[in-house]
């Protein structure tokens, strides 16, 4: 269980404009988040990523599946699924 932001560990990716957070214990991957940035920085970034930001503000994407005895079909139909993979997909490929 995690518990407190002093047991999660933050990556920063890609754009710089969110991080994402870890279990510091076990390196599950729990939650996206904005990441904190001043004004000069965020206008700084590229047009689409300071875009997203905006529109993506009162979002706090979460990994469900790390819910113990969770079941997801009682709210498949209130929640956003997104695959971010297939979405945006990587500037490379695998050997």
């Amino acid at each position: 269980m995690v518990q407190g932001r002093e047991n999660m560990s933050y990556y920063i990716f890609g754009t710089l404009a969110w991080r994402k957070g870890f279990c510091r214990t076990c390196g599950v991957h729990i939650m996206n988040e904005m990441n904190d940035m001043t004004p000069e920085q965020v206008a700084s970034l590229p047009p689409g990523a300071r875009a997203f930001r905006e529109s993506a503000r009162d979002m706090f994407p979460t990994n469900i599946r790390i819910l113990n005895d969770f079941d997801f079909e009682q709210i498949k139909d209130k929640v956003y699924l997104n695959d971010g993979y297939d979405m945006i997909k990587p500037m490379y490929v695998n050997p």
